[in-house]
C-alpha cells in the first residue's frame, strides 16, 4: 500500500471514531503533512481519494471537510492510481 492510501485509512478512521465531526474543517495540506510526516502532494493525493470516496469534499477558497458517513466501513482497499 502506497504511503497516501495509507494516510487516506488514517484519516478515515479520524472521521469514523468522532476525531472529525461530519462537516468539521480539516486542517490544511501544510499542517496535516506535518502530522504525517510526509510531503503535500502525499497529502493531496490522500485527499483526492477520500473526495473520489466521498468521504471528504473541498470548498474552493474555504477548505476540505469531513462529510457524513453514514456507515463504519471496515477497511476500504484504496485502488492503486
Amino acid at each position: 500500500m502506497y504511503k497516501y492510501q495509507q494516510i487516506a485509512q488514517s484519516l478515515l478512521k479520524m472521521f469514523t471514531d468522532g476525531t472529525y465531526a461530519p462537516g468539521a474543517l480539516l486542517p490544511d495540506q501544510e499542517q496535516l503533512a506535518k502530522q504525517f510526516h510526509t510531503t503535500r502532494i502525499t497529502i493531496r493525493k490522500a485527499i483526492q481519494l477520500l473526495i473520489v470516496e466521498g468521504v471528504v469534499y473541498s470548498k474552493r477558497g474555504a477548505g476540505t471537510f469531513c462529510a457524513k458517513i453514514t456507515s463504519q466501513p471496515a477497511k476500504r482497499n484504496f485502488p492503486h492510481r
